[in-house]
């Protein structure tokens, strides 16, 4: 946006009613305040400042160099003392107009918006065809959000003076904020066609180009604008915004980089870098960017709100809520502050605050999917899964192509039982970006529908956590059934699991440098595809267990190693920390205490990662001996099964690998379970030796583990009973 003009005006006032000086001192006054006027204008603002100074001194009324040392002030950026000596003139002779027009520049540069427009009102009232007076009010107009009157003003400007640059760039910009493009777009032009090299031009035409969907001319602008001030950062902070919104996340970094180089108080410019980091899942990139644009600018809500959800990715639920709310306290009616902390307070299973919150958002903006998709994830964590279901409707028919709704909506579904509606709209998971988090790669060889392919080769792709892949490769062998070669792609700690494994004629390992498989093949298809492609329902799961197997050597060797008497429990208590679920399926080694205080039984953990490091702070309280760190597939982890009398554990892959071998499992379930656990039943038809104990309500673990120890202690009891006999 053009500035408010600061001419320096030579011509001394009027000076009416002033008293005249002796002729020798006026002499002197007349030849200082002409060297001040010259270097004023040659731009030694020091200098000159000291000579107006002088002038003051011998004569403390003299008109000119009271306005003029005004003048200065503004320039030089101290508008408190600008405005002082510029309403000092002005009171000793308030008809001259100009005296107006700067004061009403410092004034909004002091950001005291109406008082600068009282300012020049009272110049075009003394001098009715002041164009620069009309320019300049329209500047201050447009930043009260008054565009219509703004534009007024600007019209009026360039009826006295046609070649009103600024005139023409204000009047565009109140014309873009009244969603006026055309006419918007027309008066930049005339900009650029009076000014060619008016960097600032190029760039704002860019901006409406951007918002009317003409990207490429978007791009072409502020490249312009870059091409003839590279200094200038707000061109780079532009094109960098349209690069993001297509998609070339990479190089709108790079842009916003360029412009916080350029300019390092830009906090658009860190908010803008932000955002687009947490898209790309930068996240600590994001938080370091995002805090810093909000130190930059305190009441910069955007910020707050990237700020926000980038904590709540890692998992700082406490940080990211203080974000939201201070976004709110910013923008009380910002529904997006409100979906936001709608799903950090899930998270902290304040689950009626959340809903409340995703209500707010939605009252607000009643289009908003967003918001009735999170509302619609608190109510399933409240149990309320037909409203859950409702409120993903609605998402999807705000928003048709939402992928989250239908991933929420297909979980529901499934948890429910409803296969036939979970499975068809589980296939949104390979929708546009979300693919890629559940599986890197895309392939141009057709979808396998079911139908036989003998004769050809299929790629039955790997995908999500390894529990997922556990889960279904039982239904190769019923792939291979319809004929030709099955090419299964693994991930590397499943392979040698899966080395033998009936149904699959080419076990490929998955790259570790994320490249595609390198093997030929005809069609493709990702592996949870394949109970759809089946046609799953309750009633028709294969369930013929066991169809993964221990490797003997392996079995033996931890055979020796487990020598000693007792009832051997396997336990797991936490999955993977990178599971969005994580919070609500994993439970603290602590609960377990009840397990072994019973006589006879030792708990040996196979617990992988850093919650392996319980065992230690535990010690003082209960014994465990933990094999899990010593297992380098999941060969070792069935070796170990194997040998164990029971597993119990929280949902993890290794509970599916439990149920694969057919081993006996004791499932610790949330009061709000995975899908595949389905609702208010003890066992589960994809794993039939396991038995599930559930929360009773959200977050009970120690209710579950001494329900778990007491029917532990019965088994116990009867397996000693047994041995006597």
């Amino acid at each position: 946006m053009g500035k408010t003009c600061n001419r320096i005006v030579l011509a001394a006032p009027p000076s009416r009613g002033y008293p005249a000086p002796k002729a020798g001192i006026r002499a002197g006054i007349t030849k200082t305040m002409k060297s001040a006027l010259q270097w004023h204008q040659a731009g030694h603002l020091r200098l000159a400042e000291q000579l107006y100074q002088q002038v003051l001194q011998a004569n403390p009324d003299h008109p000119l160099a009271l306005y003029s040392l005004g003048l200065l002030a503004r320039q030089m950026g101290q508008n408190h003392t600008a405005v002082a000596l510029i309403s000092k003139e002005i009171a000793n002779n308030h008809e001259v107009p100009h005296f107006y027009d700067t004061l009403g520049t410092a004034l909004a540069a002091l950001g005291k918006l109406q008082e600068a427009v009282d300012a020049y009102q009272k110049a075009v009232s003394i001098k009715p065809r002041y164009a620069e007076a009309y320019s300049n009010m329209g500047t201050v107009l447009y930043s009260q959000g008054r565009y219509k009157a703004a534009v007024k003003k600007c019209k009026r400007a360039i009826s006295l003076k046609p070649d009103d640059i600024k005139a023409y760039n204000t009047m565009a910009l109140a014309m873009q904020a009244q969603g006026q493009y055309a006419e918007a777009i027309r008066n930049f032009r005339q900009v650029i066609r009076l000014k060619p090299n008016f960097a600032a031009a190029y760039s704002n035409l860019g901006n409406v180009l951007r918002e009317q969907g003409h990207y490429e001319q978007a791009i072409a602008n502020y490249k312009n604008a870059i091409k003839l001030d590279p200094n200038y950062a707000k061109a780079y902070n532009n094109l960098a915004n349209i690069l993001r919104e297509r998609g070339a996340c990479e190089e709108a970094i790079a842009n916003y980089e360029q412009a916080i180089r350029l300019d390092a108080g830009f906090a658009e410019a860190y908010g803008n870098l932000g955002g687009v980091l947490r898209e790309k899942g930068r996240f600590k990139e994001a938080i370091a960017a995002c805090r810093r644009a909000t130190q930059l600018k305190p009441d910069y809500v955007e910020a707050y709100g990237h700020l926000g959800i980038s904590l709540y990715e890692q998992g700082c639920y406490d940080e990211a809520m203080e974000n939201f709310e201070r976004a709110i306290q910013l923008k009380p009616d910002c529904a997006d502050s409100y979906s936001n902390l709608g799903g950090v307070l899930v998270k902290q299973n304040q689950l009626e605050e959340a809903i409340s919150a995703c209500r707010r958002a939605i009252r607000l903006k009643p289009d908003f999917a967003e918001a009735y998709n999170n509302l619609g994830i608190a109510l399933f964590n409240k149990g309320l899964y037909a409203e859950a279901i409702e409120n993903f409707d609605q998402a999807i028919e705000v928003k048709p192509d939402y992928v989250g709704a239908y991933m929420n909506r297909a979980f529901t579904f499934l948890l429910k039982g409803d296969f036939k509606r979970g499975w068809k709209d589980y296939c949104w998971r390979r929708k546009a970006e979300s693919e890629k988090t559940v599986y890197p790669h895309r392939y141009q060889v057709p979808l396998w529908d079911g139908s036989p392919f003998a004769g050809s080769r299929l790629l039955v792709h790997y995908e999500q956590g390894a529990g997922d892949n556990i889960q279904c490769v039982r239904y190769l062998p019923l792939v291979k059934s319809h004929g030709g070669t099955v090419i299964f792609e693994t991930p590397k700690s499943l392979s040698g699991l899966l080395r033998e494994f009936d149904g699959i004629d080419e076990l490929v390992e998955a790259s570790c440098e994320g490249k595609p498989p390198s093997v030929e093949f005809d069609f493709y298809i990702p592996l949870m595809d394949l109970p759809r492609v089946f046609g799953t329902a309750l009633e028709t799961i294969p369930a013929d267990v066991p169809y993964l197997y221990a490797d003997t050597a392996k079995v033996r060797y931890w055979q020796k190693r487990l020598a000693e008497p007792g009832f051997k429990v396997g336990i797991v208590w936490a999955g993977s920390a990178r599971h969005k679920n994580d919070y609500n399926r994993s439970c603290p080694l602590k609960h377990f205490a009840p397990l072994a205080d019973i006589p006879g039984v030792q708990l040996y953990g196979l617990q992988k990662g850093p919650p392996a490091a319980q065992v230690e702070q535990v010690a003082d309280k209960m014994s465990v001996v933990n094999l899990g760190e010593e297992f380098e597939d999941f060969t070792d982890t069935a070796a170990v099964i194997e040998n164990m009398d029971l597993i119990i554990s929280v949902d993890t892959s290794v509970l599916h690998l439990v149920g694969a071998m057919a081993k006996p499992a004791w499932a610790l379930i949330p009061f709000v379970p995975d899908w595949r656990w389905l609702l208010d039943r003890r066992d589960n038809p994809w794993y039939p030796t396991a038995r599930l104990f559930r929360q009773k309500r959200r977050g009970d673990w120690q209710g579950v583990l001494t329900r778990a120890a007491a029917e532990l202690r019965a088994l116990v009891a009867l397996s000693n009973f047994t041995h006597l006999e």
